[in-house]
């Protein structure tokens, strides 16, 4: 990877460039191109790595010397900027918070929603994983047998299966996300079925922006990060509190929040945080040299 590095550093001719790491296992790689090169880093820390069930300790280990090597540290979301940062007082002056995003117009341009026919229609589109929360559906969907509750995403954990023994809920399987904005459309709401754990709490859920450019309304578990759209999104922590805010978000009615939806989704893009980054590039000034060859920094 480093010589492929230095392959394209040599053909481009340019003296200046950033490195953005995602998974702490690029961790010796990244620093040996900063060797080489001088090119600064930046671990773009999107997840609570320790939430996951399956993590490893090297990778662990390896994230704590990312974190304190690394230039700059960008988190996705405020709490996790605060869990990843609290015991590390190192990290809070080169610590940055920039979003997830969405690309609104892939939504904007899917086909007219068809006309209404049959049951409700409440869909959900991510990985089926350890944080679904498969008891709370399963309730949800025998309350509500007039709904068809669709979900879209490969199947991670084998509890997810026991869904596919309820007559209306309805496992499509991997997508893709050109296909997305398709079935987004003959939706009634959208859904965020999550256990409650750190993994979860630290999560800027993309799937909300997406839900969010289709104008839908939105029912949740009461993950932090919505707290900011608590007019627009609603959220219930059990069951039974899920099913009443399911009730409500189908009979909303009023185009007056779907346009709201539709001016954040158009605002929360990844171009915008595209200009966060650039951002923070732009305060660590100029690499040395750069001004005088005219050359500008370049993202590899």
């Amino acid at each position: 990877m480093v010589r492929a590095v230095d392959d394209v550093v040599h053909a481009g001719a340019f003296r200046n460039a950033v490195q953005i790491v995602s998974f702490p296992r690029w961790l010796e790689v990244s620093e040996s191109i900063k060797a080489r090169h001088g090119f600064p880093v930046i671990y773009d820390c999107h997840d609570y790595l320790r939430g996951f069930p399956r993590i490893s300790a090297e990778i662990l280990e390896r994230e704590d010397a990312l974190l304190e090597r690394a230039d700059s540290v960008i988190f996705s979301s405020e709490h996790l900027q605060a869990t990843v940062t609290g015991p590390r007082p190192s990290l809070r002056g080169k610590s940055s918070l920039v979003r997830n995003g969405v690309n609104s117009a892939d939504f904007a341009n899917a086909p007219p929603r068809p006309p209404h026919w049959g049951k409700p229609v409440v869909g959900y589109s991510g990985a089926l994983e350890s944080w679904f929360d498969v008891e709370l559906l399963w309730q949800v969907a025998r309350a509500h047998p007039d709904c068809r509750f669709q979900l879209l995403g490969r199947v991670e954990d084998r509890r997810i299966l026991r869904l596919k023994e309820r007559p209306n809920i309805e496992l499509v399987g991997e997508t893709p996300y050109s296909e997305v904005p398709n079935y987004m459309r003959t939706w009634d709401a959208a859904m965020i079925p999550f256990l409650i754990n750190p993994l979860t709490e630290a999560v800027d859920a993309i799937k909300l922006y997406e839900y969010f450019s289709a104008g839908l309304p939105v029912v949740s578990t009461p993950l932090p990060q919505l707290e900011r759209f608590r007019g627009l999104v609603y959220i219930g922590g059990d069951a039974g509190s899920f099913s009443k805010c399911l009730d409500q978000a189908l009979a909303e009615g009023s185009g007056e929040n779907r346009e709201r939806r539709l001016a954040i989704a158009r605002r929360e893009t990844w171009a915008d945080r595209a200009l966060s980054l650039i951002a923070i590039t732009r305060a660590w000034g100029p690499a040395p040299g750069a001004a005088a060859a005219g050359h500008t920094p370049q993202q590899l």
